[in-house]
């Protein structure tokens, strides 16, 4: 097994079975004030990996095409990006489209 390569363009790392399209646009992300518990699964001097007993879900707003569409959705991914960037997999759960 290989380690993926860090500088890698997100979209060519793709492994989802359902099609992707591009989305121009903006997101807002809300995290509603909570806190989670869980078990750590390991650990190490510079960081811990932990599973947490319960979903993260944050409501999301997307703007795109002069539209904003407003949602709650689930972290269901998280990956590392170069320069202090992250990626967050979201799964919608519920959709409140407004035009």
């Amino acid at each position: 097994m290989t380690s993926p390569d860090p500088q890698s363009n997100v979209a060519s790392s793709e492994r989802r079975r359902g099609s992707r399209e591009p989305s121009p646009g903006r997101v807002q992300v809300r995290v509603p004030e909570v806190t989670l518990s869980g078990a750590i699964e390991n650990r190490s001097p510079q960081g811990l990996f932990l599973v947490l007993d319960e979903a993260l879900d944050v409501q999301v707003e997307l703007e795109a095409d002069g539209k904003v569409q407003e949602s709650t959705a689930r972290l269901i991914r998280v990956a590392s990006l170069p320069g202090q960037r992250s990626g967050w997999g979201l799964a919608i759960v519920n959709d409140d489209s407004v035009a």
